[in-house]
């Protein structure tokens, strides 16, 4: 990621480059990106453009994209932890609105890679920051599910981790709930046990270990459940 100015009007952006990507995979990526780069609306990041290298040695892509200069909401966890429940609920919400848009297309989009490092902080005032969802070089849209591995570990839900089986739009719904753990940790929970499995996903397997990792969260958690 570097920072430029852009444009006739030299607006200030962010470019993400992503360098040496698979021949097999560029389509995807062009697709998704530019998917993204037709979407308007307050809790979708902005794509501007999007440049593509390709030689016979490598393929190269530029994302330009809107500048957040807030920074991400993992760098906002770190800061500002412990995070009240009105903040929280808040913050849940503004993820809601950009997924439900996304999931509720004539062809749903599915993102894949939810996770606090790729939400980012788009204004503020007084009291509240809103939120923007970004990074969508991983998503794609599905008609009859996914069926391939991709984002972070912690925050894939237990279908992604088994390849066998196929996924749908509930895989960013699990994410999302990741997301409101660590907001609710203060960025502890995306993480894995000495099994080498996500935490997320231990839980299912130990009923025991979920209550004593949220017992402390859970009227924040129950007032998330029902706002969800």
């Amino acid at each position: 990621m570097f920072e430029c100015y852009y444009g006739t009007d030299n607006q200030k952006v962010v470019i993400k480059m992503i360098d040496n990507v698979p021949a097999e995979k560029l389509s995807l990526i062009l697709e998704s990106t530019e998917y993204a780069r037709n979407v308007q609306h307050t809790n979708i990041a902005q794509v501007y453009n999007i440049y593509n290298y390709s030689s016979k040695f490598r393929n190269v892509l530029y994302i330009v994209m809107k500048l957040y200069p807030h920074g991400n909401l993992e760098e906002f966890i770190q800061v500002h932890s412990p995070l009240c429940q009105t903040t929280i609920l808040h913050f849940v919400h503004e993820i809601i609105r950009g997924m439900k848009y996304l999931h509720a297309r004539s062809t749903p989009f599915l993102h894949r890679d939810i996770s606090t490092d790729n939400i980012f902080l788009s204004k503020s005032n007084s009291t509240f920051q809103n939120l923007v969802i970004g990074d969508f070089d991983l998503g794609r849209e599905i008609v009859s599910g996914a069926d391939t591995k991709v984002g972070k570990d912690v925050y894939a839900p237990p279908e992604m981790n088994q390849l066998e089986r196929t996924y749908g739009i509930k895989a960013d719904v699990w994410s999302l709930g990741v997301v409101a753990l660590q907001l609710m940790s203060g960025g502890k929970f995306a993480k894995k046990t000495g099994m080498n499995r996500p935490l997320a996903i231990e839980m299912v397997y130990n009923t025991e270990a979920t209550v004593k990792k949220i017992r402390d969260l859970l009227s924040v958690s129950h007032t998330i459940i029902y706002l969800c």
